[in-house]
């Protein structure tokens, strides 16, 4: 029997959009049957307390099914009028490791439970699996996202480190605001986090701290980006968002339990 082992990681990449995509709808039709079953069920079976801990684990369900996906490799932008994409990149610093993920936010309010958002991640996490960098010198990755022409922004960020640990920006930011044009692809910038590192109670290494911010590196992301989607590269023009660090250097942290399933009653 012959093995075919020409698959290359464009075809991995692929595969886990998909996959990514089916686990969003999967999240958001349990997180609509879980939810009523919680809310509705008899309060002599089931405490409030567990109750509240099945909602939270399903809004979270939710929140993991909303991220951003890139246009098929054979996206002809022509064919889709009134449309047109936003092209960056999302990282952060080698030193944070592979558990730590800077999460930046398209569009939405900004509210914790928009549903209208949506999320780009520095590497992505699928079924408890880390997918690859794009990149060598940080850990993140391209996005190539489809979108009505017209205005949008980036709306927030936050930093994870892996460990239960949540860094966010110490009060409101001023949105990055962009224009999408119709057929035309808009290479945006870099959006990165910069972490910083701390020690556990054992003394491990790991992020504690971190910014946000918008840096240039078209010359790597488009040289990428032209080598994953040929039928696009023409049509790239730059118009980058304000560079620099976005906000200040104060944040606020939060430090999520593990959720414990409680014990049945006897």
């Amino acid at each position: 029997m012959d093995l075919d082992f020409s698959r290359t990681a464009e075809d991995y990449h692929r595969a886990m959009v998909g996959f990514t995509r089916f686990l969003g709808r999967l999240h958001r039709f349990a997180f609509s049957i879980v939810t009523r079953w919680a809310l509705n069920f008899d309060a002599k079976v089931i405490s409030a307390r567990t109750r509240i801990s099945i909602v939270g684990i399903a809004s979270a369900a939710l929140l993991a099914g909303c991220g951003a996906h890139n246009v098929r490799k054979d996206y002809q932008i022509s064919q889709h009028p009134g449309e047109g994409i936003a092209f960056l990149s999302v990282s952060h610093d080698l030193a944070g490791g592979r558990a730590t993920t800077a999460i930046f936010y398209l569009d939405g309010t900004g509210s914790t439970f928009d549903l209208n958002r949506k999320t780009l991640t520095s590497l992505n996490d699928v079924m408890g699996v880390r997918t690859g960098s794009d990149f060598e010198d940080t850990y993140g990755q391209i996005y190539v996202v489809p979108l009505p022409a017209g205005q949008h922004r980036i709306t927030g960020w936050q930093i994870t480190n892996g460990h239960n640990l949540h860094i966010f920006p110490d009060g409101p930011l001023a949105p990055l605001e962009f224009s999408v044009v119709d057929g035309q692809v808009t290479y945006l910038g870099n959006l990165h986090a910069r972490v910083g590192l701390g020690h556990n109670i054992f003394g491990m290494e790991m992020t504690n701290d971190g910014v946000a911010e918008v840096r240039d590196r078209q010359k790597r992301d488009i040289e990428l980006f032209n080598s994953r989607y040929p039928e696009l590269k023409d049509k790239t023009v730059v118009s980058l968002l304000p560079l620099g660090t976005w906000g200040n250097d104060d944040t606020l942290k939060r430090v999520n339990p593990t959720p414990i399933a409680p014990l049945p009653r006897k």
